[in-house]
């Protein structure tokens, strides 16, 4: 998978079904200690930061 923030992340896929819907659960997961499990660790924080310079108000 290529993400426009942290470039290519090597990531195990499972699925789960739910019988009789059609409704799928999907996992990505990424092997611990590899360079994609950082980059996701790196992701879980960079919604949180404000990189646009301004303060909001309040």
């Amino acid at each position: 998978m290529q993400h426009p923030l942290v470039g290519t992340l090597q990531l195990s896929c499972h699925t789960l079904a739910v019988p009789l819907r059609d409704q799928f659960l999907v996992c990505l997961t990424a092997e611990r200690g590899s360079s994609s499990h950082d980059a996701l660790r790196l992701l879980s924080v960079v919604g949180t930061q404000d990189m646009s310079g301004t303060k909001a108000n309040g």
